[in-house]
């Protein structure tokens, strides 16, 4: 008998991480969107992004977190490059602004949306979280967001969607790398 190529849903995800996918989805947006915006932003923006009004979010940690120059040099957008220190030289000049997002697909609210339309309406949250990387490198790093659930149910999902998809923008002379 040949044997099958076939890879079973419990061999990829163990049963807690299914069970517990829309907490991850949940904390990675979050995550994603806050490390892009703070990787992305110029210098004088970064300090109006610590300044924006926050409450303290559900998940932290108490350890101290690494300095500012490490969290912001040291990074994986690779919209920006391959090299951990890429986007931040590579995004020095970038302009987040203005800067909008298409939505669509199975949703009753489609269309384009600015960046104050997506944050405006949410409470930013303060978190810090813990880093541990296959590379042999960890890192803790506070981040300022809100719940992607909570941007995602603006838009109105049908009981069609099934799946969220981000596409970046592709613009190599804005985006190197």
């Amino acid at each position: 008998m040949k044997p099958s190529n076939k890879i079973h849903s419990w061999e990829i995800t163990s049963e807690s991480n299914y069970l517990n996918r829309r907490q991850f989805m949940r904390a990675a947006g979050l995550a994603a969107g806050a490390g892009l915006l703070a990787s992305t932003l110029p210098r004088g923006a970064l300090a109006e992004l610590r300044e924006l009004e926050t409450v303290p979010g559900p998940y932290s940690t108490d350890e101290a977190p690494n300095s500012w120059e490490d969290i912001t040099t040291y990074n994986n957008f690779y919209e920006f490059g391959t090299g951990k220190e890429d986007p931040y030289r590579n995004a020095r000049d970038f302009k987040p602004r203005p800067w909008s997002v298409k939505v669509g697909g199975a949703c009753s609210k489609p269309g384009i949306y600015n960046y104050e339309d997506i944050i405006g309406p949410h409470t930013l949250e303060d978190r810090v979280y813990r880093h541990r990387c296959v590379e042999a490198w960890s890192m803790v790093v506070p981040w300022v967001g809100f719940p992607l659930g909570d941007l995602l149910q603006r838009f109105e999902p049908t009981s069609d969607a099934r799946y969220v998809r981000f596409k970046t923008l592709f613009d190599p002379e804005r985006m190197p790398g």
